[in-house]
C-alpha cells in the first residue's frame, strides 16, 4: 500500500463516516500534550473526490488538534477501497481495545455489508468465528436497550445468556435488567418461564392419556402437581390409571393431578365459587412465594461460590464469623449448604463405618488448601448462617410475612461483603412482596 507524508490543513480533513469508534472519550489531556509537543504519529488518511481527506486512523489526535488549535497535521496519505477503510479501523482500534462489544458488532456488520464472511472476519480481527457471530446477534437486539445495559457494565456473559432467549418480551426484560442487581433473579425467571412454554404441552399430551380437564378440582382428591421445568422423559403415570378416574387442572408453571373422590363424600364439600377462588389464590400464592425463595437461594450459592476475600471484605467476613460462633443466632453447620458450595454429591460415610466414600472430616481435610484463608473462613460462617428453608414467613403459612432477623442479618452481611440484593429478594425481606398476603408486622 503506497503511502505519502505530507502536512494538510485541518479543515480539509473529516472524520470516517463508519468509523466504529463512536465515542471518542475525553480529549482534553492529549489537545494539552500536542500544544506542547505537537502531534508525534501522523494521521492515515484517504483522499476524497475533491481537496478532502477522510480519516482511517487518528479520528482522537484529529479531533484534539481541533481543540489544541493546530491549522495542519501531518498525514499519511493512502488509497484504499470501501473493504479495506473499514477493516482498517476496526483492527486499530480492536488492538488498541477501545471498542465496546456493541461497536465491534457494528464494524463486523458493516464488513458483511462489503460481502465479507464471518470466516473472512475472523481471520483478519483474530477473534473466533463465535465470537464474531455473537457480536452480529447483539443487533438484533434494541438498540438503545443495549446502549444502556452497556453503560451499566453488562458483561459478555450476559449477552451469551440473552442469546439463549426465544421470546422478544423475556429478551427486552432481561436486557432492562442487565448490570443492575436484578440481572440473576431475573435471568433465572426467564429461563423457567421459557422452559414451562417449551414443556407444558408435552406434559399436557401424556397426562391427557389418562386424565380429564378437571372443572371443579376441588371436588377431586388431590394426588400430585407437575412443574413444567422438570424433564418430561422423568414423568410417571400415578398409580391407579387404568381402575380409576383422573383429572387435571393446568396452571402456567405446574400442572395438578386428581383422582375421582367417593360421591358421598365429595357432596359434603360442596364451596362457593367465591371460596374456591380464594383458595386458589392462596395456594397460588404459597407457590409463588416458595418460587421466589428458591430463586434467592440460588442466587446466594452462586455469589458464595465465586466470593473472593479481599482487603475490602475481610473485616466484615471476620465478623460474620465471630458472630456465628458466638452470637445470639449463632448457627450450625448445614451439611446439605457444605455440599453445594463444594459440589459434593452423595452422603457421606460415618467414621465409624467401612467403606470406600469420605467422611465430612476428611472431605473439610482436604478442602483445607484449595481456597485462601479468607476465603474458606467466609464459607464457613455462611454455611452457618445458610439455610434453604429461611425466609420472612410465617410459620403456618409461607404466604403471610412474618420478619425474620437472621434472615434479614444474612443479607446485611452479604451486602457488606458487595453482594447485590435483587428487588424481589427486598421485597421478600420486607414484606411487600406481591404474592404475600398481606403484611404482618410482628414486634
Amino acid at each position: 500500500m503506497e503511502q505519502k507524508i505530507q502536512s494538510i490543513a485541518i479543515d480539509r480533513i473529516f472524520p470516517h463516516a463508519h468509523n466504529p469508534r463512536k465515542n471518542l472519550g475525553d480529549l482534553t489531556e492529549l489537545a494539552e500534550s500536542i500544544k506542547t509537543a505537537g502531534i508525534l504519529q501522523n494521521l492515515t488518511v484517504v483522499p476524497q473526490d475533491s481537496s478532502d481527506y477522510v480519516v482511517i486512523i487518528g479520528h482522537r489526535r484529529l479531533a484534539a488538534a481541533k481543540l489544541a488549535g493546530l491549522s495542519e497535521v501531518p498525514c499519511s496519505v493512502v488509497i484504499m477501497d470501501d473493504k479495506t477503510q473499514v477493516a482498517t479501523m476496526l483492527l486499530e482500534n480492536i488492538q488498541r481495545r477501545e471498542l465496546t462489544p456493541l461497536e465491534e458488532a457494528d464494524g463486523f456488520q458493516m464488513l458483511i455489508d462489503l460481502g465479507d464472511t464471518i470466516s473472512n472476519i475472523s481471520e483478519k480481527t483474530g477473534f473466533s468465528k463465535n465470537t464474531v457471530t455473537r457480536r452480529l446477534n447483539m443487533l438484533k437486539h434494541d438498540r438503545q436497550k443495549m446502549e444502556e445495559s452497556i453503560e451499566r457494565g453488562g458483561s459478555l456473559s450476559d449477552y451469551m445468556e440473552l442469546e439463549k432467549i426465544t421470546g422478544k418480551k423475556n429478551r427486552e426484560k432481561l436486557l432492562d435488567a442487565i448490570g443492575t442487581p436484578n440481572w440473576g433473579m431475573t435471568l433465572k425467571q426467564v429461563k423457567e418461564e421459557e422452559l414451562c412454554e417449551k414443556n407444558k404441552p408435552v406434559f399436557l399430551k401424556l397426562i391427557k392419556k389418562f386424565a380429564k380437564p378437571a372443572e371443579r378440582a376441588w371436588q377431586h382428591e388431590y394426588v400430585t402437581s407437575v412443574y413444567y421445568t422438570s424433564d418430561p422423559k422423568d414423568f410417571k403415570e400415578p398409580k391407579g390409571v387404568g381402575k380409576e378416574k383422573f383429572f387435571f387442572d393446568a396452571g402456567n408453571t405446574y400442572v395438578s393431578i386428581y383422582k375421582e373422590r367417593k360421591k358421598e363424600v365429595s357432596q359434603t364439600l360442596e364451596k362457593t365459587p367465591e371460596q374456591k377462588e380464594i383458595d386458589r389464590d392462596i395456594r397460588e400464592r404459597k407457590k409463588a412465594v416458595k418460587k421466589a425463595l428458591q430463586f434467592a437461594y440460588e442466587l446466594r450459592i452462586e455469589y458464595a461460590k465465586s466470593f473472593r476475600s479481599t482487603s475490602k471484605t475481610i473485616d466484615t467476613v471476620n465478623k460474620m464469623a465471630v458472630d456465628t460462633i458466638f452470637g445470639d443466632d449463632a448457627g450450625k453447620f448445614t451439611e446439605s449448604v457444605f455440599k453445594e458450595l463444594f459440589d459434593i454429591t452423595g452422603d457421606f460415610r460415618r467414621s465409624w463405618e467401612d467403606g470406600d466414600g469420605e467422611t465430612l472430616n476428611e472431605a473439610l481435610e482436604r478442602l483445607k488448601g484449595t481456597k485462601p484463608a479468607g476465603d474458606l473462613l467466609f464459607l464457613g460462617a455462611y454455611i452457618r448462617m445458610e439455610n434453604k428453608e429461611l425466609n420472612c414467613s410465617d410459620y403456618n403459612d409461607i404466604s403471610k410475612y412474618r420478619r425474620n432477623e437472621r434472615f434479614i442479618k444474612l443479607y446485611e452481611y452479604l451486602e457488606s461483603c458487595g453482594y447485590e440484593t435483587s428487588d424481589e429478594e427486598k421485597a421478600l425481606l420486607d414484606g411487600t412482596h406481591e404474592s404475600y398476603i398481606r403484611p404482618v408486622q410482628v414486634g
